[in-house]
């Protein structure tokens, strides 16, 4: 169990970490665009953003974890598998971004705004470039050397602020908010292309290094394969094929749900403008929930988005052993549910200092304290898009989040457009929820965990309420130590949140001084 735990913890302290700098990057460099170009310029820039989460998601989710899952069930085929990965990823992209900038101005009018051709048909330039970045980033995962995704998110964000922030100060004219988000959306395509080098020329330079070490490995997988059947790759007639047949589901579903997410974006404004909004006022709201406070609110969960890719090459390793394989999810499952609970609870109880601390300048300390629940669910689904992924649930996976966000759409439509604002955030509480709920169902029932779910989440849930029902008495006296510091402020808050975290975790923390094995109520 300890073992376990510490190797797990380790790749994704390491992806976290950059994952974080990454995303407080993004937030300072959001801040500077509010203030520049206002909420209605975010949120022209946010109806851009879920297609190229759409192309990210489809080989992040789909080829990516692929190829780390291949890479770490069968070392011997790591380098194979990623150089059939990197044709795939390459001419996918190529085909994809010939249709994406002939379709652009189809695209940009789809999306309620012709402004955005511009936009489209420069994200076109990256699609690429994604695709082959998706490839190398899943051979060094599934090698558990995180360091290489890590620092390619890093170069990726810090090429896309500074370029964007140069563009930006240099060309914008201060007029036309197309142009501004044509600048934005150059820097985007140019970040990708950056993070792609910071993978790639390390994967080149250590090719002939990593030779030696994988021809060991290779002897001693085709030792013990000699007498045991063949590979699924060996016996389906090449591994290219076998990639093929298990990245499309994968991706389909990636792409199904990306769709459904640009459909998602584009009817919002929409659905907010029956509720008595003007147009202006529905893309503001856009801009404000999408583009700066639920960016805020999913920033913590990049713990989980890193677990879920530890959790790949982790949970995929231990294919002929049930009981390791409980232990691994297992883990995966109540850190999620202890970081949804934690971070829900500071965001419910401390908003508006939040806001105070991150946007100042923006109105968003009411929308935060709505949408904090949604960390009870949407933390846990983050983890368990990797742990189906290990398990090979994809097309549960796939019928669960199409469910989520067909509900989701059609509440937009209905609560949103009467309620505005509270319909909105009410329809993304109840659709994580429903997602979250049929995921675990899945996942435990697969496993044959027998999870307890009150056993892991009571404690979580006590922090919670405890976090809520404290967070007046404590806000007054951080605001009175802190004498109006948004540093101090940052300091205390996560103090408050590090502390309810380690009593949250106080289940974990057992088990691994016990050394025991047990994840939960599990058994055979």
């Amino acid at each position: 169990m300890k073992k376990t735990l510490l190797s797990m913890a380790k790749g994704t302290i390491v992806l976290t970490i950059a994952g974080m700098a990454a995303r407080v990057l993004g937030f300072f460099f959001k801040q500077y665009l509010t203030m520049q170009i206002g909420a209605e310029g975010m949120g022209l820039i946010q109806l851009t953003m879920p297609l190229l989460a759409l192309v990210q998601a489809v080989y992040s989710g789909g080829l990516a974890t692929t190829v780390a899952s291949m890479v770490a069930s069968n070392l011997g085929t790591a380098r194979p598998t990623t150089a059939r990965a990197l044709a795939v990823g390459a001419g996918s992209g190529i085909l994809v971004a010939a249709a994406v900038w002939a379709g652009a101005p189809f695209l940009a009018a789809c999306m309620g705004d012709g402004r955005l051709t511009e936009s489209i048909s420069i994200l076109a330039m990256s699609i690429p470039v994604i695709g082959m970045s998706a490839a190398v980033k899943g051979y060094y995962m599934g090698l558990q050397r995180m360091r290489y995704p890590a620092l390619a998110q890093v170069v990726e964000q810090v090429t896309r602020i500074g370029i964007s922030y140069a563009l930006v100060a240099s060309l914008w004219d201060g007029a036309q908010l197309a142009q501004a988000a044509m600048l934005c959306t150059l820097g985007t395509a140019l970040g990708e292309m950056a993070g792609w080098l910071a993978v790639f020329l390390p994967y080149l330079w250590g090719s002939r290094q990593c030779a030696p070490a994988l021809a060991v490995t290779t002897s001693a997988t085709a030792s013990a394969a000699t007498t045991s059947s063949p590979t699924p790759a060996q016996a389906n007639g090449g591994l290219t094929r076998h990639l093929l047949l298990r990245c499309l589901p994968s991706s389909a579903g990636k792409l199904a749900a990306s769709l459904l997410t640009v459909i998602e974006t584009a009817i919002v404004p929409v659905a907010l403008v029956r509720s008595g909004m003007t147009g202006a006022q529905g893309l503001s709201t856009l801009g404000l929930v999408e583009g700066i406070a639920m960016p805020l609110i999913m920033l913590p969960g990049m713990v989980c988005t890193s677990l879920s890719s530890v959790a790949v090459p982790a949970i995929s390793a231990t294919s002929g052993d049930k009981q390791e394989r409980q232990i691994r999810v297992g883990i995966c499952l109540q850190i999620a549910l202890v970081m949804g609970f934690v971070m829900a609870g500071i965001f419910r109880g401390y908003a508006d200092l939040v806001a105070y601390v991150t946007y100042p300048n923006s109105n968003v300390g009411h929308i935060i304290y709505g949408l904090a629940p949604c960390c009870i669910f949407a933390y846990p689904m983050f983890t368990l898009a990797g742990t189906m992924q290990a398990l090979r649930l994809q097309k549960r996976q796939l019928l669960n989040t199409l469910l989520g966000y067909v509900l989701r759409i059609g509440m937009y439509w209905f609560l949103a457009g009467r309620f505005g604002l509270r319909g909105y955030v009410m329809s993304l509480i109840i659709s994580y929820g429903v997602i979250c709920l049929l995921d675990i169902f899945r996942v435990t029932a697969y496993t044959d965990l027998r999870m307890g779910i009150l056993s892991w989440s009571w404690l979580p849930g006590l922090c919670y309420v405890g976090l809520v029902v404290t967070s007046k008495g404590l806000s007054a006296i951080i605001c009175t130590i802190a004498q109006g510091s948004r540093l101090m402020i940052l300091a205390m808050v996560a103090l408050v949140g590090m502390v309810a975290f380690l009593v949250a975790s106080g289940r974990l923390w057992c088990q691994l001084f016990r050394g025991g094995t047990e994840v939960g109520d599990s058994g055979e």
